[in-house]
């Protein structure tokens, strides 16, 4: 029925999305999910696209819409990404219009980012009691297993606590960046692609990429930026995120590398 190589797996799915053929297009998802390949996913993306404009996506009929395989696009080889941060005044800005633009979810995330430095894996499991009902709160961190006692800042209780009552959620216990289904926390790779949207939508003056990571170090910045460099606030911020040293925070922030490249206007007469 479809033309077997996996180059024309990418025309078939043209074919199908011409014709509109909806038991073909459920059947042809169905045949990509037994081939590994980039391509192959990207066709099966093309035709899932086209069937969520005719379908509403449910949890009964998820298993359809689920991507095939898990892949990374990784960088091309000879190139170099990185996370940089956002200056303290332009993330305040940010947290501001996704609030007034009623993108409630990922203005709790980027004011919840940088208020506790958490990291993604334990940022998606916060509740609102976490948040509004202590002084601190406790997190055992997913990476490390380390216990960490959180202050909440009284800026970002008074954020949190405008979106909930705006919200009218009820329910202190409730997870703060759930899915539409309100089944589980969203996914990291959809929060760092919505990042990345958001980072382009706001014009945000970041060198680098905008993702979860970036959040931490715009907090670490901050901390660094008000207490001069010191030595001290580096240690602090070290066991803040459960580095083993200092020389580690400062190789995350990307703070080596600035004393590297500084070497070389140390050389002007």
């Amino acid at each position: 029925m479809f033309k077997g190589s996996k180059l024309d797996f990418y025309e078939n799915a043209y074919l199908l999305l011409r014709a509109e053929t909806i038991d073909l297009m459920f059947y042809f998802l169905q045949l990509c999910k037994l081939v590994s390949n980039t391509l192959v996913i990207k066709a099966f993306y093309l035709v899932r696209k086209k069937l969520l404009l005719l379908f509403a996506k449910t949890p009964e009929n998820d298993k359809f819409f689920r991507c095939p395989i898990k892949f990374t696009i990784m960088s091309k080889k000879g190139s170099y990404t990185t996370t940089s941060y956002i200056e303290w005044g332009e993330v305040q800005h940010l947290i501001s219009r996704l609030e007034r633009d009623m993108n409630y979810k990922f203005c709790l995330l980027v004011a919840c980012g940088v208020y506790t430095g958490l990291r993604i894996s334990d940022l998606l499991q916060l509740r609102y009691c976490d948040i509004l009902n202590e002084e601190t709160f406790i997190r055992i961190e997913k990476k490390t297993g380390k216990r960490r006692e959180i202050k909440v800042n009284q800026h970002l209780r008074e954020i949190v606590q405008r979106i909930y009552e705006t919200q009218q959620i009820g329910d202190m216990e409730t997870l703060m960046f759930l899915n539409k289904y309100g089944t589980k926390p969203i996914d990291r790779c959809y929060v760092n692609s919505q990042l990345k949207l958001i980072a382009d939508k706001y014009r945000l003056k970041i060198s680098g990429q905008f993702s979860t990571h970036c959040l931490r170090k715009s907090m670490a910045r901050r901390v660094l930026h008000v207490n001069n460099y010191s030595n001290e606030s580096l240690i602090l911020l070290s066991e803040v995120f459960g580095h083993s040293n200092p020389a580690i925070t400062m190789r995350y922030l990307g703070l080596r590398q600035q004393e590297v490249l500084s070497v070389y206007d140390s050389l002007s007469v």
